[in-house]
């Protein structure tokens, strides 16, 4: 999938998210240092009012913040997603 497609997918998602008032915990990894890069824009966008949390460990489930604004959202059920760049190319995974 192009980059141009995978960003609108990944939009038109995010509004649905937030049309359903489902809870999203926003986060990146390793921004604050440097290593990586921030959200792109356009989901920026979609979830202004989101706190985004910058998580040191790829593993989210280890991030203490992140463990914690899980639970807030009080869900017995959770979908996890994420996009990264990797090799030059983003690429989308849901579990």
């Amino acid at each position: 999938m192009d980059q141009h497609s995978l960003v609108e997918n990944m939009v038109r998602v995010s509004k649905i998210a937030k049309l359903y008032q489902l809870p999203v915990v926003l986060s990146t990894v390793n921004v604050t240092s440097g290593a990586n890069q921030p959200t792109i824009p356009e989901l920026r966008q979609v979830f202004a009012d989101t706190e985004e949390l910058d998580r040191t460990t790829s593993n989210a489930r280890e991030d203490v913040e992140f463990r914690t604004a899980v639970e807030r959202a009080g869900r017995k059920k959770l979908r996890a997603s994420q996009a990264t760049k990797h090799s030059g190319s983003r690429c989308a995974k849901s579990r």
